[in-house]
């Protein structure tokens, strides 16, 4: 095994001689790991020789390293990247080209074997426009990594005056939809800013691609593309690319104009709002189940004291008493015995009201609930009127 031969570390844009020494070193570190099998560590030196030199030969030994430890979808990302973003004379195109194929191939055919599986590359869907390369009206500095957790504000600088709208689109590797938003111009500066919101970086990368388009929606310019976009990684050690100046606009485009599949920070329920609910629709559960709780229990105090005084007329009746049938007159224990048994009567028929009030407002409460987030279970309330010889009461379950 030997590692994939690389041109001298050549930078597209001057680093500096020490961002390239850094690199050569890394590249060394990455070789040495690679004729170990050790291909986690080959890729991490890899890329981080990449970053420092911006040599996009480097492309191929990632690809190359992340295909033998088993990475086939990330692998085929970069190969394919290794392709749009070297010279058609650059060395190993040829492998790249192969092994992209035989990648794809193995992963759609995958795919089609379990569509449950979302471990295969999704085809691309490029816009079905003709191939516009960015014009010198038209700038964009490529994001090479961020820190997880926190939004990625993207900047390109465009021509004023011309009418253009850009478009910034992003996914996670694991979904099959870019998200799309519109940049904008933040106060205080020219250029056009999309944000990439925090709760989407997570992961190892971010892929992402900006296009430019005139008054007729034709594209004009552009970085990057869908099946070829750039490539942000995800490292704690990264330094945050946010803008303060743009906060009070991101504010507004939360919501992406596209890809209804793809999350984004508007697509989920307010932690807030979500908070809220939950207390409200638990709430009232536990409210409803307490009044038919009481309820049954107050008709059992009333039952008993019905009972009570049905058996003290049945005993008088059947008693041998000289002034006759009945002995027992109906006294004032009696009448309190009575009044006792209407009293919690009337109660049972209150909270049994409560309880089926309570119980329609939190099965309203689960159902406006249901479409704004994602069941993690199956619940079900269930509260019934219960009514025999002897008593009359309800009946609740809640099942899981």
């Amino acid at each position: 095994l030997s590692v994939p031969a690389v041109a001298p570390l050549l930078a597209q844009q001057s680093p500096s001689k020490q961002d390239i020494e850094a690199a050569k070193a890394a590249y060394a570190k990455g070789a040495e790991a690679y004729e170990k099998d050790q291909f986690d560590q080959a890729v991490l030196a890899f890329k981080q020789s990449y970053r420092l030199s911006k040599n996009p030969l480097l492309l191929y030994n990632i690809g190359n390293a992340l295909e033998l430890s088993g990475d086939r979808k990330l692998a085929l990302f970069y190969y394919k990247k290794f392709l749009a973003d070297t010279p058609k004379s650059s060395s190993n195109r040829a492998l790249a080209k192969e092994r992209a194929k035989t990648l794809s191939r193995e992963l759609a055919t995958e795919q089609e074997d379990n569509p449950l599986n979302d471990s295969a590359e999704p085809a691309s869907k490029e816009p079905a426009r003709n191939s516009v390369e960015p014009t010198a009206n038209f700038s964009h500095s490529v994001i090479e990594d961020a820190p997880p957790g926190s939004p990625i504000d993207v900047t390109a600088v465009v021509p004023e005056n011309e009418g253009w709208k850009v478009y910034l689109f992003y996914r996670n590797p694991k979904l099959s939809e870019f998200t799309q938003v519109e940049m904008r111009s933040p106060p205080d500066n020219g250029e056009r800013v999309g944000r990439i919101p925090a709760a989407a970086v997570r992961g190892s990368n971010i892929q992402y691609y900006i296009e430019a388009r005139d008054i007729g929606d034709d594209v004009v310019a552009r970085s990057g593309r869908a099946s070829s976009p750039h490539l942000i990684l995800i490292e704690e050690d990264a330094a945050a690319h946010h803008l303060a100046s743009f906060d009070s606009l991101a504010a507004d485009d939360d919501s992406p104009l596209l890809s209804p599949s793809a999350p984004s920070s508007s697509s989920s329920v307010d932690r807030g709002t979500s908070s809220l609910m939950s207390y409200a629709k638990w709430g009232s559960t536990g409210t409803a189940i307490g009044f038919v709780a009481l309820s049954g229990t107050f008709f059992l105090i009333s039952s008993d004291a019905s009972s009570m005084l049905e058996g003290a007329a049945v005993n008088s009746n059947q008693q041998s008493c000289s002034q006759g049938s009945p002995c027992d007159v109906f006294g004032p224990k009696e009448r309190a015995l009575e009044a006792r048994g209407k009293r919690f009567e009337t109660l049972g028929n209150v909270f049994i009201a409560l309880g089926l009030a309570t119980g329609v407002l939190a099965g309203s409460l689960w159902y406006l609930d249901k479409g704004s987030s994602k069941p993690t279970s199956s619940t079900s309330i269930t509260a019934v009127p219960t009514i025999g010889p002897h008593f009359v009461g309800a009946t609740a379950a809640v099942n899981f």
